[in-house]
């Protein structure tokens, strides 16, 4: 089980890097899976971790 500050990290890596891709939309969607597998992972990690607490 993750800890809370492993998941805080994620979260702050997703939001830094989602925040960066905005600013920089002009690039495209290259990045944008690697976005949503990250964001699909946290989503997965609060979820097991809320039902085993």
């Amino acid at each position: 089980m993750m800890e809370a500050d492993e998941i805080q990290n994620l979260i702050d890596e997703c939001f830094e890097n989602n925040s960066e891709r905005l600013n920089l939309s002009r690039k495209g969607i290259k990045a944008l899976p690697q976005s949503i597998g990250k964001l699909a992972t946290l989503r997965y990690l609060i979820l097991h971790s809320n039902r085993l607490t």
